[in-house]
């Protein structure tokens, strides 16, 4: 036997010891009941009411209570809102097809036919595919190097899809969504 494991059945044994000899005592005892008798007088308590004061006076509505009534709200698909049209000034690494470059949390020139920019959501390119059509896109470097305005949004379910099921654009900006992949089109400005 090892030599750790005699303190080890000798704790056992004394603790399952105790245990049964405890169990022994409680059932061969009887309660004593008249502790949880009543007393047979009770306690009385003196109420005081509290002292009266005037009703408060509620204000007359200054507001129309037709205006007060919430607007039903459209279902969103996403809760992020997307920025204001502006300008975006994007830097993209020529990685055609690179995954690991993504993985990085680079945004990558991913394909040149169809022009496509591919970042990670969770790498700080969640937005580019929320982009307010309108929202001027200056690309400064590589093959998609120059100015593009955003058309239209598009929301792919499941991730396996290609680009040929969107509608024609000469840039695409793609990241991942919650439940599938979103892009941003844009077309290039003369």
């Amino acid at each position: 036997m090892h030599p750790k494991t005699k303190p080890i059945l000798t704790t056992i044994f004394l603790t399952a010891a105790l245990t049964i000899a405890v169990a022994n005592i409680a059932i061969h005892t009887t309660p004593d009941t008249t502790r949880w008798e009543k007393p047979a007088t009770q306690p009385t308590l003196e109420v005081t009411p509290p002292p009266t004061q005037p009703a408060p006076q509620l204000e007359p509505p200054t507001s129309n209570p037709e205006q007060e009534q919430p607007q039903p709200q459209p279902e969103l698909a996403r809760t992020y809102q997307p920025p204001t049209p502006t300008t975006l000034t994007l830097n993209p690494i020529d990685g055609l097809y690179n995954q690991n470059a993504i993985d990085t949390g680079q945004l990558v020139t991913w394909s040149t036919n169809p022009l496509i920019l591919a970042g990670h959501d969770t790498a700080g390119w969640h937005y580019i595919d929320d982009l307010l059509p309108g929202t001027l896109i200056v690309i400064t470097t590589g093959p998609a190097q120059g100015t593009y305005t955003a058309t239209g949004n598009y929301d792919l379910q499941g991730k396996d899809h290609y680009t040929d099921e969107l509608p024609a654009a000469d840039l695409i900006l793609q990241t991942c969504t919650d439940g599938g992949l979103g892009f941003t089109l844009a077309t290039r400005n003369q």
